[in-house]
């Protein structure tokens, strides 16, 4: 986890550093005859959500698929920063193969929607 912070860090200060030197890059469209939802894309920015009701599995191949964009993005931007990159991702990897193909860590999160709370359900 700490090295995730550095590397946040690192990142962040590239980014502001890229930024003034390049111009704002655009946002890539959707392809056509896709819907989105059905696309996941792993997020640039360190510590974004991965996705809701994932299982341990699932969120942990995220997580190494996010740090493999990371990655990419880095090789082609901002070399200077692959190193450490490649060290978050090495540590997700090696996060990833130490979960065993269980219930435990194939069955998604449950996450409950928001509604009355137990005092009022009560009444």
């Amino acid at each position: 986890m700490r090295r995730a912070r550095a590397v946040h860090q690192l990142v962040e200060g590239h980014l502001a550093k890229a930024a003034i030197q390049q111009p704002a890059a655009q946002t890539p469209e959707e392809p056509e005859g896709g819907d989105a939802a059905d696309e996941w894309r792993p997020p640039l920015a360190i510590g974004a959500s991965l996705g809701d009701n994932l299982s341990a599995i699932q969120r942990a191949d995220r997580q190494v698929q996010q740090w493999r964009a990371i990655l990419a993005y880095h090789e082609e931007h901002l070399p200077d920063a692959v190193a450490e990159v490649q060290a978050s991702l090495d540590e997700a990897i090696t996060e990833r193969n130490q979960l065993a193909d269980t219930a435990a860590n194939t069955t998604p999160a449950y996450v409950p929607l928001p509604g009355p709370s137990e005092a009022e359900h009560r009444r």
